[in-house]
């Protein structure tokens, strides 16, 4: 973090905050790191609590970054080994890279802490280096070994924005995030149809009044789709293979007309 004095810190959980101790090798980022034992009571007072609050570490109370976080409840808790505990599920540790290049042990040492106890256990990156290509490589390596999630972020705004939105969604389905669409035939013909490049509502509308159902459209030839007001070259040919290509069809064995269709939409 940004001191007054203008030297870049970080708190952190131990109690030496910026020396490693005498001996202690570089941590091999390909090798999975063995979880330390936690207290079984005080990692299930800490999910309890987490479902109110966003549960802050002590040595993270100073932290800049906590002063953009307004949305949700904050509360210090001195029984996690996570810098930010979001929900009875969910996780997170924060690091500056530039705090990583001056102490590259430091991390290793509190994913090891850590333990197994969150189902989602997110690395939260500060980027604040320019040439951070080599930084990120790496911490993007630990985390796919040790079953962890990498989010990096430009500004402490940015992390303080991710932290309160695992807070609040925490716990809850996809379905307050997934579009709702109405249970009556209409509706579902229409988020069918309308998800095919180009084709909207009034298409939608001209080709069920056409065909009088989604079979009718799926099994009508493209000449057939042609004659539709309004639906043009362009869409009949997107329409006619989102209905009619495989799914695992191979992007090579299209010919030119078909891979400008899915321009943009193939890799």
């Amino acid at each position: 973090m940004s001191t007054a004095s203008g030297k870049h810190t970080i708190a952190t959980s131990d109690d030496e905050q910026h020396e490693e101790p005498k001996g202690l090798a570089r941590t091999n980022p390909q090798k999975r790191l063995k979880p330390s034992s936690s207290d079984p009571v005080a990692v299930a007072l800490a999910h309890a609590r987490s479902k109110v609050a966003l549960l802050v570490h002590p040595n993270q109370l100073r932290n800049p970054m906590l002063r953009h976080i307004r949305h949700v409840r904050k509360q210090p808790h001195n029984g996690i080994t996570a810098d930010f505990v979001c929900g009875p599920t969910t996780c997170a540790l924060y690091l500056s890279l530039q705090f990583h290049r001056l102490h590259p042990d430091y991390i290793y040492k509190r994913v090891r802490a850590l333990g197994t106890s969150f189902k989602l256990r997110i690395l939260l990156v500060l980027v604040d280096v320019a040439d951070h290509r080599a930084s990120l490589h790496e911490l993007t390596k630990m985390c796919l070994i040790n079953s962890m999630t990498i989010i990096c972020t430009g500004s402490e705004r940015e992390a303080a924005r991710y932290l309160e939105t695992f807070q609040s969604y925490d716990g809850k389905g996809a379905d307050s995030i997934q579009e709702r669409v109405a249970n009556d035939y209409a509706s579902k013909l229409n988020a069918a149809l309308s998800s095919v490049r180009g084709i909207n509502r009034t298409d939608v509308n001209t080709l069920a009044f056409t065909f009088g159902s989604f079979r009718g459209t799926a099994e009508a030839s493209r000449e057939e789709l042609r004659q539709c007001p309004g639906i043009g070259e362009r869409k009949v040919s997107r329409l006619f293979q989102a209905l009619h290509q495989p799914f695992q069809g191979d992007w090579k064995e299209m010919d030119e007309d078909q891979q400008e269709d899915f321009e943009g939409e193939v890799p």
